[in-house]
């Protein structure tokens, strides 16, 4: 067997390595044009490229707390969110008339910027690059910008990730600067865990756990969320004084049943802001506070009064009985609790992805039982369609109980 060996052609890593490489100068010379004026980016030379590539920014870096459990799978989601929301949002250039993805700032746009700054306490042999893009680097005012909008971001994700029987997240974001062996600067993300307020109550002869409601509101600490009592029409406490409001698992679960088309987020900041500007009825003789989703009433959380605590027991969508609208609805058609659940009229997905609100006589319906509302619900808001009634068969089944209760009206003149 012959020693001698054929020179091995160059690899496909170094040549998508030499793409790449190519591909970041020419978003760092378009992060140039874009922040100085009179073409001053022509005075970057392929020295400075190659020196700012080597200092490139990372990036993210996502530290998460060992409870979450989060897998590398999981951390790159989260991170591809964050570029996703970047990559469709911009920053004006004023002095120049360009505007730069946020991504762009926060990848090449960093790199350069770390770059200038170095360049900027050196010797005065780089002072015409230095003054080029003097604005560039003497202002704080965009990383600050990309600080809050990251932050407003990652807060959706903590909000997403946020369990109240489990935890509360809050993320944090700042700018890391790493010294050795070449200075380069990334964004960290960190998620605090905040532990949930877990009490017992005894609730209709049932001891129960309720887990106390709130979101992060700054980063680090969690605002918790309060009713006030005169809304819930409570007297024997004073005036102003300001309830707390706890959860029950049944109704963590039926807003994620119910509200089926929604994520996390949209969920429970929909929920507090509900609590937030309640608005409470009593109906039949339960506390029922409006639900209100993207602008529209969709629902209510019941709610009991245990030991001066506001609790959620459950959450009833407009079409369910025992709401003033879904008593209306059932009363104008004739339909029983299976026949609801098997319509899937108790699941949002229904009224947003399935052509039922271009019907007519459904409409209609839901207009004189006060659930139009939940047809005005917009689709934008939300992902991937999803709906397993279309009008014509929901109609249908409408149309017989409409015959049926007919038929048993006129027969009844008889009896």
């Amino acid at each position: 067997m012959s020693n001698n060996r054929k020179k091995k052609p160059i690899s496909f890593n170094k040549q998508e390595a030499a793409h790449y490489k190519k591909i970041y100068f020419q978003k760092i010379i378009e992060v140039a044009k874009a922040v100085s004026l009179n073409d001053s980016y022509k005075l970057l030379t392929p020295d400075m490229l190659e020196t700012i590539f080597s200092i490139r920014s990372r990036l993210f870096k996502i530290v998460a707390p060992d409870c979450l459990n989060l897998n590398s799978g999981e951390l790159q989601e989260m991170k591809e969110a964050i570029v996703l929301h970047l990559k469709s949002n911009g920053i004006q250039f004023e002095s120049t008339g360009h505007e730069l993805l946020l991504y762009d700032f926060a990848g090449p746009g960093l790199s350069l910027f770390t770059y200038l700054a170095i360049r900027k306490n050196e010797s005065k042999k780089k002072a015409e690059l230095v003054a080029a893009f003097e604005d560039f680097i003497d202002t704080t005012e965009l990383l600050v910008n990309l600080q809050e909008y990251i932050y407003k971001i990652t807060n959706q994700i903590g909000c997403e990730l946020t369990r109240f029987d489990k935890w509360i997240l809050s993320p944090t974001v700042s700018f890391k600067v790493v010294k050795v062996p070449s200075p380069y600067m990334y964004i960290e993300i960190t998620l605090k865990v905040h532990q949930p307020e877990t009490i017992s109550l005894n609730i209709n002869g049932n001891t129960r756990p309720v887990f106390r409601v709130g979101v992060t509101s700054d980063g680090s600490e969690v605002f918790w969320s309060y009713i006030n009592a005169e809304i819930l029409g409570v007297s024997h406490l004073a005036p102003g004084t300001q309830i707390p409001v706890y959860i029950q698992h049944h109704a963590i679960n039926r807003l994620k049943e119910r509200i089926d088309c929604a994520d996390n987020t949209m969920v429970l900041l929909n929920l507090v802001n509900s609590l937030n500007e309640a608005k409470c009825i009593i109906y039949h003789g339960n506390k029922l506070i409006e639900f209100i989703f993207s602008n529209q009433k969709i629902g209510y959380l019941l709610i009991d009064l245990v030991n001066d605590i506001a609790v959620i027991r459950t959450f009833l969508m407009l079409t369910h009985f025992d709401t003033p609208e879904g008593d209306v609805f059932h009363k104008l058609i004739g339909l029983e609790k299976l026949d609801i659940s098997y319509l899937t009229l108790d699941k949002l997905s229904t009224f947003v992805f399935s052509e039922i609100k271009e019907s007519d006589m459904i409409s209609d319906l839901f207009s004189q039982s006060g659930c139009k509302s939940l047809l005005d619900v917009p689709k934008k808001e939300f992902g991937k369609e999803k709906y397993k009634f279309k009008a014509a068969a929901i109609e249908t089944y409408l149309l017989k109980y409409q015959e049926y209760k007919e038929q048993f009206n006129f027969e009844n003149l008889f009896s």
